[in-house]
């Protein structure tokens, strides 16, 4: 069963009740939530209600990125913590290692999405969260012998994969004055006195390419569309990576 609401876990109340309402029913369901409602007393009250699975939209690892998305505030209230990973270390908001640890502990799963390619975003920025990734992968093997169905089965259930950042008419992204600059050079999108998109045949043929998240979106001569601070080459190179499951060799890029 599932709770689709993304502010399933806002109300510390309404939790606490689930557990009295579901208690000996034996419901296993799933929800969405934010990370840092997850790193309290939250984690484990949801578990003991029967909740099994949640979804976070943690986006990067990244403090710069975050901040840049708006998601600064909640995630980075409790600072960095420094994990090593790989043989280096990284600082990751501590709210976002607690809040998997949490749900962890509690026999539940988390499932995070992921971003690449966001305005601002450097290639030590996409290592951070590929670093996070990492850890997550550690934590869900811890005690396993690798090689086995368990080992295998615990460090596919990391999602590894990412969006690409993509600018969807209506949105922040889509109204920021860099990203309209870099959308009007690559696809020919132009805006009126309002900022608003002008409903011609280049916003037609970007809305058409707007079918899947993953993928790196091309105008009609080739040309990548990309928003982020890495170069063209480093981005493509880091977004093959992602597409063959190798997100640690991101670690080795320059």
């Amino acid at each position: 069963m599932g709770h689709p609401d993304d502010n399933f876990a806002v109300q510390k109340k309404r939790i606490l009740e689930l557990v009295d309402e579901y208690a000996g029913l034996g419901i296993r369901w799933g929800t969405h939530t934010r990370l840092d409602e997850a790193a309290d007393e939250r984690a484990q009250n949801m578990a003991k209600a029967g909740c099994v699975y949640i979804g976070f939209g943690a986006e990067s690892a990244s403090a710069s990125v975050l901040e840049r998305m708006n998601k600064g505030g909640f995630i980075l209230k409790n600072g960095l913590m420094p994990k090593k990973i790989g043989g280096r270390e990284f600082q990751f908001p501590k709210t976002m290692v607690d809040g998997i640890t949490n749900c962890r502990s509690a026999g539940i799963h988390s499932n995070c999405t992921w971003i690449m390619g966001y305005p601002g975003e450097t290639l030590e920025d996409l290592k951070t969260s590929v670093g996070f990734i990492l850890w997550q992968r550690e934590l869900y093997t811890h005690g396993l012998t690798p090689g086995t169905d368990a080992y295998r089965t615990a460090f596919a259930s990391v999602n590894s994969r990412m969006f690409t950042a993509t600018a969807y008419p209506g949105t922040a992204m889509f109204k920021d004055q860099a990203a309209r600059g870099i959308l009007a050079q690559t696809f020919g999108l132009s805006f009126d006195h309002g900022g608003e998109p002008v409903c011609d045949e280049a916003l037609r043929r970007y809305v058409i390419e707007l079918d899947d998240a993953t993928k790196v979106m091309h105008n009609t001569q080739g040309q990548p569309l990309y928003f982020g601070a890495m170069t063209m080459d480093q981005f493509l190179e880091a977004r093959a990576h992602v597409d063959r499951g190798e997100i640690e060799n991101i670690l080795e890029m320059r």
